[in-house]
């Protein structure tokens, strides 16, 4: 099993920062239990993923969320996301 430094489950633009940048969103991880780098690991049981466009109308139309639940919920406005939105 690889450790969750090392496992490549995403690639390094996203695993460079706690708020990357990437196609025209920002990326927000938040865990419950974040190791001392804040990154993703096994430890984490709970945490919330949002990608926000940079420029609403520009970058992106809508903003998305998920968390461990696994169901990835949108918000058509394009501000952030939360658990109360719209399943895909």
């Amino acid at each position: 099993m690889a450790p969750c430094t090392a496992a490549n489950l995403i690639d390094n633009v996203l695993s460079a920062s706690n708020t990357p940048t990437k196609s025209g969103y920002n990326f927000t991880y938040t865990g419950a239990n974040p190791n001392t780098a804040d990154t993703v690991c096994t430890s984490d049981t709970t945490y919330t993923i949002t990608a926000v466009p940079v420029t609403v109308g520009g970058t992106g139309n809508r903003s998305f969320f998920t968390d461990q639940s696994g169901i990835i919920r949108y918000n058509p406005a394009g501000t952030a996301p939360t658990v109360a939105n719209s399943p895909l």
